[in-house]
């Protein structure tokens, strides 16, 4: 019963460790992103300290780009649909 009581204790705290992942950590930098594929009408602007759970609707249902930002505007970095199902999901489906 302890080693149950261990091994779903460890599960939760490896999901929300996971959950908090911040955009700065799996964004495409500039010089990496292809500008020519991104469209105005279909991005959206996050800071570089947002959760990727708080934005990932935008990416997985409307399809957006997420522009990562520092704390004056300056673009950081990108996120894609691709971006997401390489980095995100992998770390979210981790053991």
């Amino acid at each position: 019963m302890f080693n149950f009581i261990i091994s779903c204790i460890k599960k939760i705290l490896r999901f929300n460790k996971s959950k908090k992942i911040k955009a700065k950590n799996i964004m495409i930098f500039p010089d990496e992103f292809n500008i020519k594929d991104l469209k105005l009408g279909n991005t959206y602007k996050v800071h570089e300290d947002i959760f990727v759970e708080d934005f990932i609707s935008k990416i997985q249902n409307d399809k957006l780009t997420i522009i990562v930002v520092d704390g004056k505007g300056q673009t950081q970095g990108y996120i894609d649909e691709k971006q997401i199902k390489n980095d995100y999901v992998k770390t979210w489906t981790k053991k």
